[in-house]
Order: C-alpha cells, then structure tokens, then sequence
C-alpha cells in the first residue's frame, strides 16, 4: 500500500462510513492535478489506524493529503511524520495545536469539502455542484442522486478491501469525466434500481417506528433503524412531507449486537 511510483505522489485518504459523495469528489478533484496517487477511503473513527498502517509501509518524504476528515490531535501528531501535509475538511472542530509541516484548511462554513478543496487548488468542476447537493441533503440532478445511489449500492455490497478498490475506481472515473459513461451501463443502472428500491421499502419499516417527542420548546423526531442499510438522508427526506413536520431535531438510533453486549448508536440531524 506505497504510493506508485513516483516520489511526487500523494496519499488521499477519505471517510467511507457514510459512505458520501463528498469524499469520492474530492480525491477526485486532487487527482486531476496529481495522476499519481495512492487514495485509501477510511472511517474517520478509523483513521487513527489507517494512518499508523501507513506510516509503517510508505515513505515519509512523500506528501499526504486527508480529505473531507476531522483532524484530532492524536491524528495530527501521526499525519505530521510525513514530510507535508494537505488536510482539508468542513466540519465544525477545535484543535489546538497544529505541526508545521500540516497545511490545515478547515471551514465549516463551506457545504462540502470538495467546494474547499477545488478552492485549494484552482479547479473548476461540475463535480463541486454534486458533491454540494448530496451532503447538504438537497439532491436535485439526475447525476447527484446516481453517484449518491451508486455508492450507497457499492457500500451495501462490498466491505474492506474491496469496497476501497470500487470506491478508488470511482474516483478516477470521476477524474477523467466519465461518470456518464457509468451512468449508461446497463448493468450498472440495474444494480442502483434494485438499491433505490431496497433503500424504499426499508425507509418506510424504519418510517413506521417513529416516534415524535416533545422536549422543552423542541419538537423531537425519534427513528429507530431497523438496519444499518436504511440511509439516514432517506429518512430525513422521507420525514420532511410528514404531517407533523417540520421537526427541531432528528435523532437516529440503531442497536449493535456484538459478542460482549448491546449498545445504541446514536446519529443526529436538524430538519
């Protein structure tokens, strides 16, 4: 897992939990001034590993970019081992202290990463509109909602390794301006139709555990997922024509089973 080939090459590591259009745009965008890249997507509660696995097998004197990721300051102090650092993110955080050698461009404000990171690097790209519309919940295009579609497929059908491989070919169709060729297999079109309507029938089991709660002045939309397959924005999407909408906050909860014991993840979204 060394960059290929060329000590100019960067590292693009990515979150895929939620498995978001924004990351895959942006290391997309970084590919299309720097070809030679290693890119690995990562959970932003897996960082912290990705990175010590990095550090172990690359070459420090390389550059690293972290994409559409919070920085803490147990990442930052492992980023900062590699000779530069381009960390770029639009989530609301507070860091402290920030090595050198990291380049920290962090804006809240901004609707995507992607915006900040085509910003970063002087690229205008349509690319900027749909990551934009996808992670602001606001999907009006036809190619939004298929690359939306089309990575919540990849993410229900493949894990690990093999889901970083799809979501790596992704980006470099992306890249070189090829997502409608994507969106004209046949096959392909068959794969996110059977996942919208999967997505569909799930979203209204999920639907029909609702519960609405009153909390001092805030009105409280409570969801109990059925499974982690359910997509949160279809929830949201879904909850917005209900009759007692809109609400002050959404909150997600879904059970985890493991061998030790049971616990309750919780999300939250304002509507």
């Amino acid at each position: 897992s060394t960059p290929s080939n060329s000590s100019a090459a960067s590292d693009v590591y990515k979150r895929q939990s939620h498995g978001d259009a924004d990351g895959v745009v942006s290391a997309a965008l970084v590919l299309m001034k720097q070809r030679k890249c290693f890119i690995r997507f990562s959970a932003v509660g897996k960082l912290r590993q990705v990175l010590c696995s990095l550090i172990a097998k690359s070459n420090l004197k390389q550059e690293l970019w972290i994409l559409d990721l919070s920085p803490n300051e147990v990442t930052l102090k492992l980023a900062s081992l590699f000779k530069h650092v381009s960390w770029i993110d639009h989530h609301k955080v507070s860091v402290a202290e920030v090595p050198p050698n990291i380049e920290l461009i962090l804006d809240s404000s901004s609707p995507s990463a992607a915006q900040l990171v085509a910003s970063y690097l002087g690229i205008e790209s349509d690319l900027v509109a749909l990551a934009n519309e996808v992670d602001t919940n606001s999907v009006k295009s036809d190619d939004a909602a298929f690359l939306r579609d089309y990575i919540g497929m990849l993410k229900h059908k493949h894990r690990g390794l093999e889901l970083n491989r799809k979501l790596v070919s992704l980006t470099r169709y992306l890249a070189s301006g090829k997502l409608e060729d994507l969106m004209n297999k046949e096959s392909i079109i068959e794969e996110v139709q059977a996942y919208r309507k999967r997505v569909k029938e799930y979203t209204k089991k999920s639907i029909e555990r609702l519960r609405i709660e009153q909390l001092g002045d805030l009105k409280l939309a409570i969801v109990e997922k059925t499974t982690p397959f359910v997509p949160i924005y279809a929830i949201c999407t879904e909850l917005q024509e209900h009759a007692e909408a809109p609400f002050d906050l959404l909150v997600f909860a879904l059970p985890i089973v493991s061998r030790n014991n049971i616990r309750t993840k919780l999300e939250f979204r304002t509507h």
